[in-house]
């Protein structure tokens, strides 16, 4: 557990690499709920109106948030609705507000993947004969759609889950370094730069653990 000591702060680099997963952990649980969120809903709903223009218009979002970077959607947050809501901080992990816009920029792309695969299994599992029986016993269209539905189709969806959840703890560099939280991808974003070397080896020994351990 001893990986040596910054060349530049001169503290323990496993002390650290604690601080700044601490950061990195809060902002990706918050992001990944808002992604989850917003891509089951707009995948279940894209499913139950399948071409149509609601369905269309989900997609289209969709396709811009897996195309879109995410430090790019963090830019574009900070000048459109950080600089004009001087209530909502552009930088830092100090308060509930903070977690805004980094958790937005995060989440798009997370939250459209998983609307697009919501979308493809909530279709698979409409065509079976277990959800026209379920309708011929004239059960209610929530309960049909909620309990039949979407806990059958749940085994796609929490595979793009768990591949996702080791991106996102792993840090997404940029978009920290955007907003300036010293998380796991500001840390070692800055200490390449200075060439730290212990600090990046033991950055990216703990990246690698967290993708074993995920997975």
């Amino acid at each position: 557990g001893n990986m040596g000591e910054s060349y530049f702060q001169h503290k323990p680099v496993l002390g650290m690499i604690v601080d700044a997963f601490g950061y990195t952990a809060r902002l990706a649980v918050v992001a990944y709920a808002v992604a989850l969120a917003i891509g089951l809903s707009f995948g279940i709903l894209a499913a139950l109106h399948r071409g149509k223009v609601l369905d269309r218009v989900l997609m289209a979002f969709a396709v811009a948030g897996i195309s879109a970077p995410s430090f790019w959607v963090a830019i574009v947050l900070q000048i459109f609705i950080g600089l004009r809501f001087r209530a909502i901080p552009i930088s830092g992990l100090d308060r509930p507000a903070a977690y805004l816009l980094p958790c937005l920029s995060l989440g798009t792309r997370y939250a459209a993947s998983i609307a697009r695969i919501t979308r493809t299994s909530m279709l698979e599992v409409m065509n079976q004969d277990f959800i026209r029986t379920a309708r011929a016993k004239g059960l209610a269209r929530t309960r049909i759609v909620m309990v039949h539905m979407f806990r059958n189709a749940l085994i796609p969806i929490i595979t793009v889950i768990g591949t996702d959840l080791t991106t996102l703890f792993a840090g997404s560099m940029l978009t920290e370094s955007v907003f300036n939280i010293p998380g796991m991808g500001k840390l070692l974003v800055d200490n390449i730069t200075k060439r730290d070397i212990p600090v990046v080896q033991g950055g990216v020994m703990m990246v690698a653990l967290l993708c074993v351990v995920i997975y």
